[in-house]
């Protein structure tokens, strides 16, 4: 079973550190904390059986890994591969189709530092179904970074998941 979360960072005022918190434990307080932010810190966690891949070690800019990752599975359609480059750290997030099998990998200057091995279906299906849940947190929230394209994005999702389940 592949199963994938989306975590923000967030600032503690009281305790002056950062907390990880997955989407759907954001609180309303939190969602008006943020929602007006250029940029979202998190990471995405996918987890296949025990298996933790990605994590909080590859936190970045949750949204531009979900709008590259939106984009990449459209382009997986017609090449079998994509890369989405992180904004933050000088890594590279690498989707590979074989046969059943979704290859993900992590590269620093095209050196795979780690790379893995999913269930095509389980794993597109869990990023589809995740990229859902984070792109109707920023509609309810009104989340100004997206005010223009939540729409267009919904519908991609829907495209995508029409596309994949044939």
């Amino acid at each position: 079973m592949v199963k994938v979360q989306t975590y923000f960072i967030l600032d503690n005022s009281k305790s002056k550190k950062t907390e990880a918190v997955e989407l759907s434990q954001l609180t309303q307080s939190k969602v008006n904390e943020i929602k007006h932010q250029p940029v979202f810190p998190g990471y995405i966690e996918i987890k296949h059986n025990e298996q933790l891949i990605l994590g909080k070690r590859y936190q970045d800019s949750v949204d531009h890994f979900w709008l590259s990752i939106i984009d990449g599975l459209e382009k997986l359609k017609a090449t079998g591969q994509y890369s989405i480059d992180y904004l933050y750290q000088p890594l590279t997030f690498h989707l590979y189709l074989k046969d059943t099998r979704l290859i993900l990998s992590i590269l620093h200057d095209q050196t795979c530092l780690e790379s893995w091995d999913l269930p095509k279906e389980q794993a597109i299906d869990s990023l589809l179904q995740a990229a859902e849940e984070f792109m109707t947190l920023i509609k309810k929230g009104s989340f100004t970074l997206f005010q223009s394209e939540v729409v267009s994005l919904q519908r991609k999702l829907v495209d995508l998941n029409t596309f994949y389940k044939i």
